[in-house]
């Protein structure tokens, strides 16, 4: 790295460039006492020789002869003094304009150093000494007056981060032109590690030879803490604390890979509580919530060290288990497991009773792989729900066989929309500030003639398995947006309705033509439509989806991902995603009151929302301690039985403001 010469009005890059360009500006002046000298003496030969060959030209006398000599030499030396004056002064005023431009750079680097967490180091090669800034001592806890150790941050380094710091300080000697960025953990003097990012590079000399390593060092333990948040709501569930479906599958296929030892088997379970949503809707949100968190500690315990146990559903647990030998000490195991999930629990002062079925399945007896194998353990689950008799079913082959009720649901669904047994229930929509109303969610609904209401949670995937999911999603898109057009004229109002769409149906290459169908038959402007996707429908292939989602905000229409942080997202993927609205889990909602343990994961997903630039809607809202924490939080909308239950369209109407009056929420009491 050579000197360059610079204008001083340019303004370099940054200060530590500035500092490097002054730095090695002054080298040029260690050659001016050389050529000074040499211009001296070779100015004063030529004078004493020019002008003594003068002097002995002229006819004057002896004493004339001195008395020239003298002048002349005084003449000399004023004339040097002149000149070395004015080269003094020059080289004065160009070192003042050096050392101005230093402090003018420092403290402008000073100043930017303050304003943030970030701090400099410097390491001189050539006295081997380390010099921190007021900046990084505060980072680590130091005082500024203390006199530090050179390897004070080798010291406070992490024992399995400082090889990797050695290496990266060798890279930047072997490449000086190069800058080097890495993480590390230093201990702070109270004892606990803080994550600091490091950038730093080389100074050379004039030969390009390395005199001194600086850098700058930034504090970015939150942005670390805020990633860890971020894989937590990845792979474990927030509720209960165990992993979610994703995981299940994870530890599941690494389980049941590699050699078994002889008559080793793997149990594979799934269990459901049935009831649950009655229980929901007689003791409440928070004791459906205590017995979910009750029935997950005690398979933990039935399990032990040797099983995972997996919250795969909202109210369905699954397990793994290896290291049993032989069939009687599986089947042993699945019944201690029955009995103690099917103990009466003891929620708000009542003691409940309950029915939780298991569903089992064997590796490798029954399947090989992780997913064969849930499957199968679903199908064992379902038949111990139909026969009643008996809270345990292993899987048998042959067992889809026996699902009447599935085809008789199967046969029935596809005749729903022409005998119009589907029907739309609309959950109002409110502003999170001032209760206002924004909107509905429109949600499908199946009154079968025979079993009356089939909850969308066994209808949906059963169309999704026959193809129908494609002719549903379009009915209700149409219906939605035909009502809500229609509500909107009539009331004078810009009110928006979303729409579930199914992974299934967002994939059909007609797709995005079926949505601006629907929208220039209903007139409902794209605006006042939002499609609501799970994080599974864009996850599963994120490049497809983006070009989908394009086409959608081309129409105009919003798009949702529904259910945030219960399935498994790629920040770097989410980025790139076109979509305007995250729509936060009930489960996180419903962890704002008692302990709180849902504060957290719901401030992250809303500052994440917030970097984004996205807007945010809460679900399942049934408290006031939970508005208000969202509304004070920036929470944009929010939903929930505490200002408005799903309703049928003649009541939903009600709700609808009359023309100039403000769209305020009913309330609780009135729902």
């Amino acid at each position: 790295m050579t000197a360059k010469h610079t204008d001083t009005a340019e303004m370099p890059a940054t200060a530590a460039e500035a500092t490097r360009r002054i730095v090695l500006g002054t080298v040029g002046y260690r050659r001016l006492p050389a050529l000074l000298a040499l211009a001296y003496a070779l100015v004063g030969a030529l004078w004493i020789a020019g002008s003594d060959h003068l002097v002995n030209s002229l006819p004057m006398s002896a004493q004339q002869v001195a008395i020239l000599q003298t002048y002349k030499g005084w003449f000399y030396v004023g004339l040097t003094a002149i000149l070395l004056y004015s080269v003094l002064c020059v080289t004065g005023r160009r070192i003042c304009v050096h050392q101005a431009q230093l402090r003018h750079y420092g403290e402008r680097l000073e100043l930017a150093l303050s304003a943030t967490s970030s701090g400099v180091w410097e390491w001189h090669l050539d006295s081997r000494t380390l010099v921190l800034s007021p900046q990084l001592k505060t980072l680590l806890g130091l005082p500024n007056d203390a006199t530090l150790p050179t390897d004070i941050l080798r010291q406070r380094m992490h024992p399995d981060d400082r090889e990797r710091a050695t290496a990266t300080m060798r890279r930047m000697l072997h490449r000086p032109f190069k800058e080097q960025a890495d993480q590390y953990r230093l201990r702070h003097s109270d004892g606990h590690y803080c994550w600091v990012g490091m950038r730093g590079r080389v100074i050379c000399d004039a030969n390009d030879v390395p005199t001194c390593l600086v850098g700058v060092a930034t504090d970015i333990t939150h942005s670390k803490e805020a990633d860890v948040r971020i894989q937590q709501l990845i792979h474990f569930d927030a509720l209960t604390g165990l992993p979610n479906r994703v995981m299940f599958i994870e530890k599941l296929r690494e389980m049941s890979t590699g050699p078994l030892l002889k008559d080793e088997q793997v149990l594979v379970a799934r269990f459901n509580i049935e009831r649950f949503r009655e229980i929901n809707n007689e003791l409440g949100m928070r004791a459906g919530d205590l017995l979910l968190r009750k029935m997950a500690r005690r398979l933990e315990r039935g399990t032990g060290a040797l099983g995972v146990v997996a919250r795969v559903g909202p109210d369905d647990f699954g397990v793994v288990v290896r290291g049993l030998i032989g069939n009687a000490t599986t089947q042993q195991l699945a019944e201690r497991l029955s009995l103690a999930v099917n103990k009466p629990y003891r929620l708000n002062g009542e003691t409940v009773h309950l029915r939780v079925t298991m569903g089992v399945t064997v590796f490798p007896a029954d399947a090989a792989a992780p997913e064969t194998l849930l499957s199968d353990a679903e199908l064992a689950l379902g038949r111990a729900r139909e026969q009643g008799h008996h809270p345990v079913e292993f899987y048998a082959a042959g067992m889809n066989e026996s699902y009447r009720l599935r085809s008789m649901l199967t046969r029935d669904l596809r005749q729903a929309c022409e005998r119009g047994e589907l029907l739309l229930h609309y959950q109002p929509i409110f502003s999170a500030r001032d209760q206002t109303l924004q909107g509905f969610e429109a949600l499908m609904r199946w009154r079968h003639r025979q079993l009356g209401m089939v909850p969308p949670s066994t209808f949906i995937p059963l169309a999704e398995d026959i193809g129908m999911i494609g002719a549903l999603g379009n009915w209700a898109l149409h219906e939605a947006s035909r009502q809500v057009s229609q509500w909107n004229r009539m009331a004078g109002t810009t009110l928006m309705v979303a729409v579930n769409v199914s992974p299934l149906q967002t994939q059909t290459n007609n797709f995005i033509d079926q949505v601006a169908a629907v929208l220039a038959h209903t007139g409902l402007p794209p605006q006042c439509l939002e499609l609501e996707v799970t994080e599974s429908a864009l996850m599963a292939d994120p490049v497809a989806a983006a070009d989908r989602l394009r086409q959608l905000r081309a129409l105009g229409v919003h798009v949702a991902i529904d259910d945030f942080g219960t399935g498994y997202s790629s920040l770097a993927v989410l980025k790139q995603l076109p979509v305007s609205k995250l729509k936060i889990d009930r489960a996180f909602v419903n962890d704002l009151d008692g302990n709180g343990e849902g504060v957290p994961i719901v401030t992250t997903i809303i500052d994440l929302a917030r970097s984004l630039q996205l807007t945010v809607t809460a679900e399942g809202v049934e408290t006031t301690t939970q508005l208000d924490f969202l509304r004070d939080h920036g929470c944009d909308t929010v939903q929930g039985f505490l200002l408005g239950k799903p309703l049928p369209a003649d009541q939903a109407e009600h709700l609808l403001p009359r023309p100039g009056a403000p769209r305020t929420a009913i309330g609780a009491k009135s729902c």
